[in-house]
């Protein structure tokens, strides 16, 4: 949280020390989502707002690198139980017609 130009300063200060450039590239600033926040109660509400997106997005981001890396090679497999092929892109769990008490 800082003035444009604290910003620009922090940033350059960041550059001269020597951290990587794509360090510094991940530094924020101004920090928060533009909601126009005035009071510092708000100035925190935006930067709550800011870090709760960017979790969702990296969470979406991991689910899509996941769902491309793990693709379903096969539509049957063999239930391990009674040997049937089942169908997995239309298999549903279902459980019946077993007792209440197994004796």
């Amino acid at each position: 949280m800082a003035s444009k130009v604290k910003a620009q300063k922090v940033l350059e200060y960041l550059r001269e020390s020597g951290v990587p450039a794509d360090r510094v590239s991940r530094v924020r600033a101004q920090a928060g989502l533009n909601i126009r926040a005035g009071s510092p109660e708000e100035i925190a509400v935006s930067i709550l707002a800011e870090i709760i997106e960017e979790r969702a997005n990296r969470a979406k981001r991991l689910s899509a690198a996941t769902q491309q890396v793990l693709p379903v090679t096969t539509k049957d497999a063999k239930d391990p139980v009674c040997g049937m092929s089942v169908n997995v892109s239309t298999a549903t769990l279902k459980a019946g017609g077993l007792a209440p008490h197994v004796h």
